[in-house]
């Protein structure tokens, strides 16, 4: 089990960090979405103290209008977390390596969730190269503690009941001194004909008109697939805007192109400050689709060998350091 990835990094004295533990999941019959974080923010300004927050948002697979995202923000003293082990409980949630509880009333909506964790993963992916992340030379940390798993549990939106049984989903922790200058991000374990795979994407740029640089994670019935080292970091192509990603990598006698695709209408705004007061805007949906084909090389060609397909199960997310125009924030800082 990898839940020691999840402890907390933050110190007490220590100013200028943001922390956040993320859960994405989809309800099996419906293909409904959900994302729930669990954050912690401590300003550069020493005088300024930490403020912890609960973040639900739901996707409708069939009305995107039936879309919820809220948010409740918490004083330091409501926050109570472990050192030792992985615990954080922020004002009406908590979150530790068996259970995930948390209750958010906002905007005339009251949402409560209960989930548990059968399964979990036996290893943390790192989705930076182990270089960087040793001299530390990325202002930002990111790792899946339970890249692939699956969830059990109850979620109640006002007075509608969501009953979870094997949920697919994923589970993350992320934490740093301050943003980067733009990112995106993929996930997807529920494919349409291999529910056994995995696929996990993550771009960033160093400035806000610089060049991606990428990692792509993929596993199949058979194979797997790791191009997060540093030499993939540079080689990886790949190019996203709001509501498309298409990407390209080679791992050895392998090449994966794949493409993402998100209905504007299904994306959720939300509204992040960071540690020395920079504002992003993360554009999110549970509900995009992703294709996804294996080549291999024989004889100088490349010929195909597998395809995957999600229909309205991947998660999608970009941010910008300014607001897109259409997509209403509808979690404000």
């Amino acid at each position: 089990m990898t839940w020691k990835d999840n402890v907390i990094k933050w110190k007490e004295n220590a100013s200028g960090h943001y922390e956040v533990w993320f859960l994405i999941f989809h309800e099996p019959k419906t293909k409904d979405g959900f994302w729930i974080r669990y954050t912690l923010m401590k300003p550069n300004d020493i005088t300024s103290l930490a403020t912890g927050a609960l973040w639900f948002s739901y996707f409708n697979s069939k009305d995107h209008a039936k879309n919820i995202a809220q948010k409740v923000t918490y004083p330091r003293e409501k926050i109570n977390c472990r050192k030792e082990e992985f615990y954080i409980e922020i004002g009406k949630g908590f979150f530790d390596s068996e259970r995930a509880m948390g209750e958010v009333k906002a905007n005339g909506h009251r949402i409560l969730w209960d989930l548990t964790f059968p399964e979990t993963a036996r290893k943390t992916h790192q989705h930076i190269p182990a270089l960087i992340r040793k001299f530390k030379l990325a202002s930002t940390t990111y790792c899946s503690p339970n890249l692939a798993f699956y969830l059990n549990g109850k979620i109640k939106i006002d007075d509608t009941i969501i009953n979870l049984k094997n949920a697919p989903g994923t589970q993350a922790h992320v934490y740093g001194s301050k943003y980067g200058a733009g990112w995106a991000w993929g996930h997807c374990n529920f494919f349409e004909d291999n529910r056994r795979a995995v696929l996990e994407l993550l771009s960033s740029k160093l400035k806000p008109d610089g060049r991606q640089l990428s990692t792509f994670y993929l596993k199949t019935e058979n194979q797997e697939f790791k191009l997060n080292s540093i030499i993939k970091l540079l080689k990886n192509q790949g190019n996203y805007d709001l509501t498309k990603w298409n990407f390209t990598g080679i791992a050895g006698k392998f090449k994966i192109n794949g493409v993402l695709n998100v209905n504007k209408k299904d994306l959720i705004g939300v509204e992040y400050l960071g540690p020395t007061g920079k504002r992003m805007f993360c554009y999110n949906s549970e509900l995009a689709s992703c294709e996804i084909e294996i080549l291999r090389k024989e004889k100088n060609e490349w010929k195909s060998v597998d395809k995957l397909i999600s229909k309205g199960t991947t998660a999608f997310e970009t941010c910008y350091p300014e607001k897109k125009k259409d997509i209403p924030i509808s979690i404000p800082w």
